[in-house]
This record gives C-alpha cells, sequence and structure tokens, in this order.
C-alpha cells in the first residue's frame, strides 16, 4: 500500500507541472486487468494401510497494471483459494505420526484446515528504459532456483529489487536484492531468513531433526544471472545465488542444437558448485541450515530429439559425495534435467539419476501428451550426512495431458498429471520411509481459466 501511495503522489505532483500531457484518469483507466480462475483436485493414494489424502480446491484472482507513464508503471494483486473439500490435514497418519505432504499444499500449509486463506501477491512498481526494467516490490521470479514452482493453488514470490537488461544483442543479464518471501502453499510474507524452514526441515547432517526455522541470521539473497546466445543454435547460461551468511551456489549450463530439415538434435550440460558460508546460518550446529565446511557438487547432461509434433529426451544427473545440495525448497524447484513433477533431488548427495521424456502434440485435438520415466540411486535412508529428507532410491514414472479448448471456451487450460512411485531401496521396516515418498500414486486434475 505504501508504494501504491507513494506512486499516486509522485505522479500527481507531476500532474501539476504537465496538466496538458499528464491525467491520472487516463493512466488508471488505460490499465489493464487480467484475471485467473483454478480449480484444482488431488489424491494421493498411499501404500497398504497407510492414510491416502485428498483435496478440492477453488480459487481465483485479479491483477492490474497500469498504463506506462514516462516509463513507469504500477502492478497489483491478489489471489484467494477455497476448501470445497479435503482430508482432515491436523489428523497424523496412526502408523507413523505424518502428515499429508502433497494434498495439504492446496492451502496453508502453515495453518492446516482454514478452509478460505487470501494473499497479496503482484504490488510492485517498473520502471522501463528501451529493453531494460526494474522492479521494487512482490513480485514472480522465474529463475532457476528462485521460481513459481507451480504445481499448487498459488505461486512462491519474492519482494525485493530486480532488474533485467536487454540491450546488448545476444546478451540478457538480471538479477536483484530480494528480502522477503511468501513461499508456495503459504499465505504470509516473511524476511529471507524466516522464509528457510517453512517447510518440512529434514535431518542435520549428524541424524538431529533440523531446527532452522526461526534461527537463521541472513539480511538478504543476491541473484545474479544470464545467458548469451554465441550464434542461433548455442547458448551459455550461468547464474550465481549469494543468500548472505549462509551459502553461495553457482550455476553454469550449456545447450547446443542442430536443425536438420524438419527436425532437431539438442544437447546440453549443467554444473553446479556449492558451499556454506561461515557457519551456515548459525554458531550453533544444532540450529543451523548448512553445516559449517559443507560442500556439493552438482552435474548434469541432456540430450534429445525433435521432430514436427515429437519430442524425446534421455537425461542423466549426479550428485557427488562431497556433501547434499541444500536450496531452499520455499523459494523454488529443482533445474536438473532429471526433474519430475511430485519429487525433488535437492538435499541428496552421493546420487545418480537417469530419466526420459517423450511428448506428442495433437494441434487438430489441442491436445499434448507427456510420458516421463526416471530412475534414482540415493544414498540409504540412515546415511543423514547425504540424505536430509530419508528418501529411499526409487522409480518414478509420469503421465500427464494438456487440453486447451478454443471457441467459446478460449481460455480454459485442462490438465491431468498422474505419477506413480516405486520403492528402490531400504527402509528397515519403517512406514515413515514410505509414506508419501514411494509404493504411492498421486492424481491431479486442474481446470484453468484466463482472461
Amino acid at each position: 500500500m505504501a508504494v501504491l501511495l507513494l506512486f499516486i503522489t509522485f505522479i500527481a505532483q507531476s500532474q501539476g507541472i504537465r496538466k496538458d500531457t499528464f491525467s491520472l484518469k487516463r493512466v488508471l483507466s488505460e490499465g489493464k486487468i487480467k484475471g485467473s480462475i483454478r480449480q484444482f483436485s488431488m489424491l494421493t493414494d498411499n501404500f497398504g494401510n497407510l492414510t491416502d489424502y485428498y483435496a478440492i480446491a477453488i480459487g481465483a484472482g485479479l491483477n492490474y497494471e497500469t498504463k506506462r507513464w514516462r516509463g513507469f508503471q504500477l502492478n497489483f494483486g491478489g489471489f484467494f483459494v477455497h476448501d470445497l473439500a479435503s482430508s482432515d490435514f491436523s489428523k497424523t497418519d496412526p502408523t507413523t505420526k505424518t502428515l499429508s505432504r502433497y494434498d495439504a499444499g492446496l492451502f496453508d500449509v502453515l495453518e492446516l484446515n482454514n478452509p478460505l486463506i487470501s494473499r497479496i501477491e503482484n504490488l510492485n512498481i517498473k520502471y522501463f528504459y528501451k529493453k531494460t526494467a526494474i522492479t521494487f516490490g512482490k513480485q514472480i521470479l522465474k529463475t532457476p532456483l528462485v521460481n513459481p514452482q507451480d504445481g499448487r493453488m498459488n505461486n512462491s514470490m519474492m519482494e525485493g529489487f530486480y532488474f533485467d537488461f536487454n540491450e546488448i544483442k545476444n546478451f540478457h543479464l538480471e538479477g536483484g536484492w530480494l528480502y522477503r518471501s511468501s513461499p508456495r502453499s503459504t499465505v504470509k510474507w516473511f524476511d529471507i531468513s524466516e522464509s528457510i524452514g517453512t517447510y518440512p526441515m529434514g535431518l542435520n547432517a549428524d541424524g538431529t531433526k533440523g531446527n532452522y526455522l526461526g534461527n537463521i541470521a541472513s539480511k538478504g539473497l543476491l541473484v545474479l544471472g544470464g545467458n548469451y546466445n554465441f550464434s542461433k543454435n548455442i547458448k551459455l547460461t550461468a547464474w550465481n545465488y549469494l543468500i548472505e551468511n549462509v551459502s553461495n551456489t553457482a550455476m553454469v549450463q550449456y545447450n547446443q542444437e542442430f536443425r536438420v530439415k524438419n527436425s532437431k538434435l539438442k544437447y546440453g550440460f549443467q554444473f553446479f558448485n556449492q558451499k556454506a558460508i561461515k557457519n551456515g546460518g548459525n554458531p550453533d550446529q544444532s540450529k543451523t541450515y548448512m553445516a559449517k565446511g559443507s560442500k556439493s557438487m552438482f552435474l548434469g547432461a541432456m540430450i534429445g530429439f525433435d521432430k514436427k509434433n515429437n519430442g524425446i529426451s534421455l537425461n542423466f544427473s549426479r550428485i557427488t559425495a562431497k556433501g547434499r545440495f541444500q536450496f531452499p525448497r520455499e523459494w523454488g524447484r529443482d533445474p536438473f534435467f532429471t526433474f519430475l513433477q511430485r519429487e525433488r533431488n535437492e538435499g541428496l548427495g552421493d546420487t545418480w539419476a537417469m530419466s526420459t521424456n517423450f511428448s506428442h502434440k495433437i494441434p487438430t485435438k489441442n491436445l499434448q501428451i507427456e510420458l516421463g520415466y526416471g530412475k534414482y540411486k540415493l544414498p540409504n535412508v540412515k546415511d543423514f550426512r547425504l540424505n536430509k529428507y530419508g528418501l529411499p532410491s526409487y522409480s518414478q514414472a509420469n503421465f500427464s495431458l494438456k487440453y486447451i479448448p478454443k471457441g467459446i471456451f478460449d481460455g480454459t487450460e485442462i490438465l491431468f498429471l498422474g505419477v506413480r512411485k516405486f520403492n528402490n531401496g531400504q527402509i528397515y521396516d519403517d512406514e515413515r520411509f514410505r509414506i508419501n515418498k514411494v509404493d504411492m500414486t498421486n492424481y491431479n486434475l486442474v481446470l484453468n481459466y484466463n482472461f
């Protein structure tokens, strides 16, 4: 609200100087309103007598952008979610004493069974100069590690200063200083340090329960990244994420394509290097996010082939045994080539993964089909130094459909996602290593309407 008042005061003063060229009414009335309605149904079928969960949610949001005036633009909006019918997420599974992992995420995971939630989302002021934009305030960012991580009812959002530079041909640069966050499946805004740990904290490297929520000292997150196109078919991407007083994560990715008539051969490589800063957020190592001296390294590769409406890829990734790769789940999902929806490899070390993806489009039916399958060899569930969340080795199969009708239903999108995860590891007859992790199926049906 302070940003809104500041903006209106600024342009109102300018109106007094240039009444002939400026009208507050025109700037506001010629703005754009965008809206969305989402209905999301989810069901998780767990193994045997372990508790199954379901959730049916509906939500809607509006976003308003003013007309640009001398490069300035105001943007604000919000979203609400209502629980139509769901499991009682406050009840734990009788066998494992655990809660819902996926379905509760359609609502506020910090206030279970709240039937109606709302959140102010975009609230920012932008300045545009040629092809460059600078944004201050609440905003959605799309970067490899900080991203909306769509897949629930609302997105992860950040607050701070952010720039997007595009003045040099074939070169793109963006970044900024972020000091607040509202993670997906929450409604409150937290300081960067306070947002770390709003999701389950797993285990410390010594096997004790993670205890860093509210115990991390950090002033904010510094992000810098971009890409350079050496040619039409070659791109080099680099990013760096500095969590002040906690950790630094650097990423480099190389992509190249070869076109032959109506076909395209592509391949890529990924490299991540990560290390803790000072004490990883807290001198007391039982309350820190990343243990002092922690390091990790990730390698990834991909090769794919596209022809007309078909695409296939083979993906590989390796997190070395130096340590577990850690980046707050609250801020985004993994950008790894081997990523499949509904699981992550964050919090792991000494991990091998292979996956394959296939997609097929039927333009005449406005339909897209995608298949994914992966095998993930993880450290033993009791190797706490390299397995933060006690996830056993697993295989995963995904099947998704996207249908976008036209005509009277223009603006509608119907999505279905089915996920099956199979256990490939030792769980020591402890169902806590199984529930919501392996030997389970997750079903999702989403209806979006955008206007």
